[in-house]
């Protein structure tokens, strides 16, 4: 009955976000976070609770620069950025996740046509 038509359009749906996912491995991923953080980096691997794994990952950060006591303007933001080989960005932070449009027609679009 009905039950079996949702489970089957929840099957088609999955296999759809597998095959877009499984497109997306190894491109250049950027990632926002919750608390204002931008992570970009090579896909490597997702769960199924949305926590994405990137290597060649650099991280931006807006730090207020009151936290610097040699501060000459208090108050305003700059950006501190590090290199880190892996991460893994928990799926319960994540704003957004975006992809270059290249990328996106290249190799997202065609799964998503067929």
């Amino acid at each position: 009955g009905n039950s079996e038509t949702a489970t089957m359009a929840d099957d088609e749906s999955e296999s759809t976000a597998r095959r877009v996912a499984r497109s997306m491995l190894g491109k250049t991923l950027k990632c926002t976070l919750d608390d204002g953080r931008r992570v970009t980096g090579d896909f490597v691997c997702l769960d199924r609770i949305k926590n994405i794994i990137l290597s060649n990952v650099i991280e931006e950060r807006g730090v207020d620069t009151t936290v610097y006591e040699t501060a000459k303007k208090p108050g305003k933001t700059i950006t501190t950025v590090r290199n880190l080989s892996q991460a893994m960005i928990p799926g319960v932070h994540l704003v957004k996740v975006e992809v270059a449009k290249q990328v996106y027609n290249r190799h997202v679009e065609p799964v998503l046509k067929h």
